[in-house]
C-alpha cells in the first residue's frame, strides 16, 4: 500500500513539474466541463477567447518593441488597450457564471508569440500584421457562431458587444496590410 501511495505522489509531481502537455486552456477546460456552470460551448468559448485575448496583448506588446512602422506600433497598442479592456469584461462575466479562465495563453497561442519573437527584424512588421489579419478572421467567426447559436443569454450579450470592436481590429490590420506590403 505504502509503494502505491509513493508512485501515486511521484505520478502527481511529475504531473505538476511543467513537464505535461496540459496547458492552462485544458486545464480551465476540464474544470469546467466538472462543474458545467454553464453550456461546455459557451464555457469553452470564453476559455478560448480568453487565451486569445491574453496572446493579443503579448503580441501587442512585442510590436511596441520590435515593430518598425508606426503603424505596426500604433496597432500594437490598441492591441493591448482594446483587448485588456474585453479580457477584464471577460473575466467579470466568468466570475458571474463560475466559469473558470485560463491564467495563461494555450500552447497554441504561444506559437504564435514564439513565432513573433523569432521573427527577422526587417520582416517583424509583415508578420505580426498578417497574424493579426489571420487571427482575428478565426477569432471573429467565433464569435459569430456564439451569437448565432448561444446558450447563454450574457454570454451572447457579452459577443455582440465586443464583436464590433474586433471587426474595426480586422479592417484596420487589413489597411496596415496594403500598407505594409506596398513597402
Amino acid at each position: 500500500m505504502l509503494i502505491v501511495a509513493l508512485s501515486f505522489g511521484l505520478y502527481l509531481t511529475a504531473c505538476n513539474n511543467g513537464t505535461n502537455s496540459t496547458d492552462a486552456k485544458t486545464q480551465a477546460d476540464a474544470q469546467n466541463s466538472e462543474t458545467k456552470a454553464i453550456d461546455a460551448d459557451d464555457s469553452k468559448f470564453m476559455t478560448e477567447i480568453a487565451s486569445a485575448g491574453m496572446m493579443e496583448i503579448q503580441a501587442g506588446q512585442i510590436a511596441l518593441q520590435r515593430g518598425i512602422s508606426q503603424q505596426v506600433k500604433d496597432f500594437g497598442q490598441e492591441m493591448i488597450t482594446d483587448h485588456t479592456k474585453a479580457g477584464d469584461e471577460l473575466k467579470a462575466l466568468a466570475g458571474q457564471k463560475n466559469v473558470v479562465l485560463p491564467t495563461a495563453i494555450s500552447s497554441d497561442d504561444q506559437k504564435d508569440i514564439d513565432k513573433l519573437n523569432k521573427a527577422d527584424a526587417k520582416d517583424f512588421d509583415k508578420t505580426y500584421i498578417n497574424m493579426m489579419v489571420d487571427g482575428h478572421k478565426v477569432v471573429i467567426d467565433k464569435f459569430q457562431g456564439v451569437i448565432n447559436h448561444p446558450e447563454d443569454a450574457d454570454v451572447k450579450t457579452w459577443a455582440q458587444n465586443t464583436l464590433p470592436t474586433l471587426q474595426h481590429h480586422l479592417e484596420m490590420a487589413k489597411a496596415d496590410k496594403d500598407i505594409i506590403d506596398k513597402q
